[in-house]
């Protein structure tokens, strides 16, 4: 049970409980929250979110968008200092080039004026077995890491150590599939998948789980 909840059942707790079980409910209460500190701190300068797909079949538009703009969203909410730049220009640069396939993360932020990029690698975006199946269950699985614009190839990349990046994967209930459910399901799954990947960037308190779109 979190703090917040313990807070608006406490004094119905301490009534029904006497002795050690009070002590324990009231020093819980009373405890200092468990906080995790961001994984790293990001530029306070323009920040470009670029997310890829390893697979392009899988790439998904409404997806992508609900993404960087639910991302862009929570360091809003926790005071990250970033100064993000749009997915509309993001969008726009990839549309004008191209080769823009064959650019490094560091050209593309270069080009995006860009001192940091957040680099989302789609591994997997699926919402059915197969076409046509009768059941929507969205799962996404992609690789988060930082790379530095101004740095020399070799180092790059500023966070984290793993040269694939950090793991994010998440998942939604079982639907019936119809034909709006794939859109909406792939925005739902975005905004989920949003919260794992911006609490590397800010500090999150463990007894709080990341909220799910109904």
């Amino acid at each position: 049970m979190t703090r917040k909840a313990l807070a608006l059942l406490l004094p119905a707790l301490l009534a029904g409980l006497a002795g050690c079980s009070a002590l324990r409910a009231l020093a819980y209460y009373l405890s200092p929250p468990q906080i995790q500190k961001a994984a790293y701190k990001l530029t306070e300068g323009r920040l470009a979110i670029v997310i890829d797909y390893a697979h392009a079949e899988d790439e998904n538009p409404v997806f992508s968008r609900r993404l960087h703009d639910a991302i862009t969203g929570l360091f809003r909410d926790h005071k990250v200092k970033s100064q993000v730049i749009s997915f509309d220009d993001v969008l726009s640069l990839r549309q004008v080039n191209r080769d823009y396939s064959s650019w490094t993360i560091q050209r593309i932020g270069r080009e995006l004026e860009a001192d940091e990029v957040l680099y989302l690698r789609v591994t997997r975006l699926q919402f059915q077995e197969e076409p046509g199946h009768p059941v929507v269950a969205a799962s996404a699985a992609l690789g988060v890491k930082v790379i530095g614009t101004q740095q020399d190839e070799a180092h790059a990349r500023l966070w984290p150590e793993e040269r694939d990046g950090k793991s994010v994967t998440c998942s939604r209930p079982p639907l019936e599939a119809a034909r709006e459910t794939i859109d909406i399901e792939a925005a739902k799954l975005a905004t989920d998948t949003s919260h794992f990947v911006g609490g590397f960037f800010y500090d999150t308190d463990l007894e709080e789980k990341p909220p799910k779109e109904r």
